[in-house]
C-alpha cells in the first residue's frame, strides 16, 4: 500500500481560502449510493480503532480489511481514528490510504490511481503546511462517479459549491482558523442513481438533531462535532430510495465502552465516527447501520421491541455455520443456565474414571428462600443430583457439585473448553451476602453457551458416557 511517511499534526494554520482543487471525473449513471460503506450485505467483519498508529493501520489492512473511514485522532504523536470493514463479497474494493500528502500529490495519486476520494481528512504539519489523509478507491465499474473535494471553505463557500455542482456531502468535516470555522468536504454527483434527498447542518445543538431526521425522514450518514465546548454538531443525512433504509442508529457524547456496547446490542457497524477530548474522558460522535443477517435481524427487533436492556441471541447448527448472532459476547450473570457447566465437569471426572455415577455425594436440604444452607445433610448418588440439579433446577444440588469438585476445578473445565468469557463465582440461588450474586456474580456469555452445548453433542463425551446423560 503506497503511503507517505511524515510527521503531522491536527492543528490547522491559515491556508488558501478555498482549494481550487476540484477533481471531476466523466459523469456516469452508476449504482455507487451514499459511501463505499454501506452495501446492503453484512460485512464479513469489520473493525474500529482510536488512537492507532499508522502502523497498526496498516497491519489491519494487510490483514484483509479496508478502511472506510479515517481522521486525525492527536497532533503529536501523530494517530488516527479508523473504520474498517472485510474487503471482500460485495465490500470488496481496490483502494488506497495516505497521509502527510501535499495538495498536489494527493491530486497525482488520484490520476496515478484512477481513484476517487471518499474520505478527507487536512491537518498541519507542525510547520504551517497542510497536509492530508485521504482514502481513494478506484473510480471505475459500480464505484465510478464524478466527484469534488474542497478544503479550507466556509460554510456559505461550501454550500455554494454544493448549488454550482449540484452534488451532495458524502464527507465533511470542520475546524477552526484564526476563529473561523473551515470544513473540507467530498462530494458526488446528486443525479442518476446517486441522486438523493439530503440534507445537511453545521453548528446545530445535538438536541435539534431527533427533529431533523424525524421531520426529513431521513437518516444521519455522517456526524461530527463542530464546537465541543458548546456541543454543537455538523450532519448530514439523506433519504433513501422508498424500500432501501437499512436499519440504522446515531448517538453523540457517549463514551467507548458505549459505542462498542451499540454495535453489538444492534448487530452493527459504525459507517462514520468521531472522537475528542472531555475533562471526563474520550467521547464519540457515531452512525452506524446493520451488519446482521435476515434471521438476526428480525430476532434483534422482536427482542429490542420488548426490553430497553441487554438483549442478544445465537443460534448455530451442530458442525455447521452459525445461522442467528447478535451480542454473542456479553458477559451475563447466568442464574440456573451454567449449571450445565456444573454437569460438564462433573461428567468429565466421571469419563477419566476420578468418580462414579453411583459414588455418594453429600447434599444439604436446607433453605432461605432459593438459596441453599448447609444445614440438613445427607447424601445420595451422584447420579441422582445430577438428574436433579438439571431436570428440577435444583440448587441445592448445584451447591453440592460446587462444593464436592470445587470451584477452581469447575471453572479449570469452563477455560480448558474454550469457554472464555464463562466462570462460576457463587453459590446459586443466593442473591446477597459474600457467596451471592450481588457480590460476585458468575459469568456465561451466549456464544460460550453454544460452544459448550455443542461440543456436547459432538465429541467431549464418549459414547458411552453420552448415553449416561
Amino acid at each position: 500500500m503506497a503511503r507517505l511517511w511524515s510527521k503531522t499534526t491536527r492543528n490547522h494554520c491559515a491556508l488558501a481560502l478555498i482549494s481550487a482543487a476540484s477533481l471531476l471525473s466523466g459523469l456516469t449513471s452508476t449504482t455507487f449510493a451514499q459511501s463505499d460503506n454501506e452495501t446492503s450485505s453484512p460485512a464479513n467483519g469489520w473493525y474500529w480503532y482510536y488512537g492507532v498508529t499508522a502502523a497498526t493501520v496498516e497491519d489491519t489492512v494487510d490483514d484483509g480489511y479496508r478502511l472506510t473511514d479515517i481522521s486525525i485522532d492527536s497532533v503529536s504523536p501523530l494517530r488516527f481514528n479508523t473504520v474498517f470493514v472485510r474487503n471482500s463479497g460485495e465490500h470488496a474494493k481496490t483502494f488506497w490510504w495516505y497521509y502527510g500528502l501535499t495538495e498536489q500529490q494527493v491530486s497525482d495519486f488520484l490520476s496515478a490511481n484512477n481513484a476517487r476520494l471518499t474520505d478527507l481528512a487536512p491537518y498541519d504539519d507542525g510547520n504551517g503546511n497542510t497536509r492530508f489523509a485521504c482514502i481513494m478507491i478506484r473510480n471505475t465499474g459500480e464505484d465510478a462517479s464524478g466527484f469534488w473535494w474542497y478544503y479550507n471553505a466556509t460554510g456559505a463557500q461550501l454550500d455554494t459549491r454544493i448549488d454550482d455542482n449540484n452534488a451532495r456531502l458524502i464527507d465533511v468535516d470542520s475546524y477552526t482558523i484564526g476563529g473561523v470555522t473551515r470544513y473540507s468536504a467530498v462530494m458526488i454527483p446528486n443525479s442518476g442513481a446517486n441522486a438523493r434527498s439530503w440534507w445537511w447542518y453545521r453548528n446545530i445543538p445535538g438536541a435539534d438533531i431527533a427533529d431533523l431526521v424525524s421531520d426529513n425522514q431521513a437518516r444521519i450518514t455522517e456526524i461530527s462535532p463542530n464546537n465541543t465546548a458548546s456541543g454543537t454538531y455538523n450532519v448530514v443525512m439523506q433519504r433513501d430510495p422508498a424500500g432501501t433504509t437499512p436499519h440504522w442508529w446515531w448517538y453523540y457524547g457517549v463514551d467507548a465502552d458505549f459505542v462498542s456496547s451499540a454495535t453489538a446490542q444492534n448487530g452493527a457497524r459504525l459507517i462514520d465516527m468521531d472522537r475528542w477530548s472531555t475533562p471526563n474522558g474520550s467521547r464519540f460522535a457515531v452512525a452506524m447501520i446493520n451488519n446482521s443477517n435476515a434471521l438476526t435481524t428480525r430476532i434483534g427487533d422482536i427482542l429490542r421491541g420488548g426490553t430497553d436492556g441487554v438483549s442478544g441471541c445465537y443460534l448455530k447448527q451442530v458442525d455447521g455455520p452459525v445461522l442467528a448472532s447478535l451480542n454473542p459476547d456479553f458477559t451475563f450473570e447466568p442464574a440456573s443456565m451454567i449449571k450445565i457447566l456444573h454437569h460438564t465437569h462433573a461428567m468429565l471426572q466421571v469419563q477419566n474414571g476420578s468418580i462414579n455415577l453411583t459414588s455418594s455425594v453429600n447434599v444439604f436440604s436446607g433453605y432461605s428462600g432459593s438459596c441453599p444452607q448447609d444445614t440438613g445433610g445427607f447424601s445420595e448418588q451422584l447420579r441422582t443430583s445430577l438428574n436433579l440439579m438439571m431436570e428440577n433446577s435444583d440448587n441445592a444440588r448445584t451447591q453440592a457439585m460446587r462444593a464436592r469438585f470445587g470451584e477452581t476445578g469447575i471453572n479449570a473445565t469452563a477455560a480448558n473448553l474454550g469457554l472464555t468469557r464463562t466462570s462460576i463465582h457463587h453459590r446459586i440461588g443466593c442473591a446477597g451476602g459474600a457467596d451471592g450474586a450481588i457480590n460476585d456474580p458468575n459469568m456465561f456469555s451466549l456464544r460460550d453457551a453454544g460452544s459448550l452445548y455443542e461440543q456436547i453433542a459432538t465429541d467431549l463425551y464418549t459414547t458411552t458416557n453420552r448415553y449416561m446423560l
